[in-house]
């Protein structure tokens, strides 16, 4: 369990330093190249923007007891828009939600909650086994 202050300081300390790493790394792409498909099999770069944000979510929600507000977004960064009976994808761009929409609604969200989430683990009920949680999200 995340039981002192000192625990969780270091845990959000990993994190923050986590998503600079991420922004930084994400910052380098134009973001008129986001919707783009560098590799063919693999998703557009703009799915992975919301995905590292929506399995923090998804890793954490679920055993609070935390119902998503933005399903559709939490289920689109979950898996993607995967392709048909093994073919390539043939999603558009526009298939996609706005770029805005997933990093002003889902990313900030989602960053916002997860970080009070930690913030708040040395005083959540026993019951929640924050220590599982802690393992989970390294």
């Amino acid at each position: 369990m995340l039981n002192t202050t000192s625990q969780c300081s270091r845990l959000l300390s990993r994190l923050h330093a986590a998503r600079l790493e991420v922004d930084a790394l994400f910052g380098i792409i134009k973001p008129e190249f986001l919707f783009e498909r560098p590799i063919s099999e693999r998703h557009r770069l703009a799915f992975y923007v919301g995905h590292l944000e929506a399995f923090d979510w998804n890793l954490l929600s679920a055993p609070l007891g935390l119902a998503s507000v933005r399903t559709a977004l939490d289920q689109l960064f979950a898996f993607g828009i995967d392709p048909v009976d093994g073919h390539l994808p043939s999603d558009q761009p526009s298939d996609w939600p706005p770029l805005e929409a997933f990093i002003n609604t889902a990313a900030r969200f989602a960053r916002n909650w997860t970080t009070r989430c930690i913030a708040t683990m040395t005083t959540r009920p026993a019951s929640i086994n924050c220590c599982t949680l802690r393992s989970n999200i390294g």
